[in-house]
């Protein structure tokens, strides 16, 4: 992105998946062996979370119908009144719902489970090659004089550590990325998409300041930017290679 400069990646967020309480479904393998039985309603609203369940679709062979909406609210509504047979979204607009009873968890995204939900398993339980983020980052514009930049390197590492930044993302469900800094951005903007014949995608190894681990980033390659003024925050969706080969082996046919 020649028009951004990259300044810190901010938190990353696995996806969740879930019923009605009154579903008879209690885990993922449940949705997805009523899935090759018969088609499954499954409500989300945007094309990253679109990838992800065409993703487990495609890796388990349930069919799985993808019924979009504008926002998680409305999932969540279908959801509890069964006009939907699960729903897949992020996970701190549904965390609280889960949490207070609304909804029942069956899975969650990422390479291992939530400590909001530790009794919730993760799809990759059954399927080791499922792993799905969506993670958001700062950027500012290009022409951006360096000594700013520097200036807000600096305050967005120093934020991401304080009390306050770790008490929100406990809260939301997200992970912070403390050492994902604008090296790491750049390295993982100007990576070519997966599945392609580069080299394999990196991982940044995101630590805290005494060099304990906190989590793995994985590049993403399909970026949704919105920008006001100098600055710009992005969510980042990486499309699964899996899944990428699948649509293009469809294409072939």
């Amino acid at each position: 992105m020649k028009d951004f400069k990259a300044v810190h990646g901010i938190a990353r967020s696995m996806n969740v998946w879930y019923v009605a309480n009154e579903s008879p479904y209690r885990t993922i393998n449940d949705l997805i062996a009523a899935g090759k039985a018969k088609p499954q309603n499954v409500g989300t609203y945007s094309a990253g979370y679109q990838l992800a369940m065409e993703w487990l679709a495609g890796l388990s062979g349930a069919k799985l119908t993808y019924v979009p909406y504008k926002g998680q609210a409305q999932v969540i509504n279908d959801v509890i009144g069964r006009q939907l047979d699960a729903g897949i979204g992020d996970m701190g607009g549904a965390l609280p719902l889960i949490q207070g009873g609304r909804v029942r968890a069956i899975a969650v995204s990422g390479e291992s489970r939530h400590p909001g939900l530790p009794n919730v398993p993760t799809v990759r339980e059954t399927y080791p090659e499922y792993e799905n983020y969506a993670w958001t980052s700062f950027y500012v514009r290009s022409d951006t004089p360096p000594a700013i930049h520097a200036k807000l390197v600096d305050a967005m590492k120093k934020a991401l550590q304080s009390k306050e930044a770790a008490a929100y993302f406990a809260a939301n469900g997200s992970e912070p990325m403390l050492a994902f800094g604008p090296e790491e951005m750049t390295s993982t903007s100007s990576t070519r998409s997966p599945g392609s014949s580069a080299s394999p995608m990196p991982r940044a190894s995101n630590r805290n300041e005494e060099g304990t681990p906190v989590s793995e980033i994985k590049t993403p390659a399909d970026i949704g930017l919105t920008r006001e003024g100098h600055v710009a925050i992005v969510e980042i969706r990486r499309p699964p290679p899996q899944l990428l080969r699948h649509r293009a082996d469809q294409g072939a046919r």
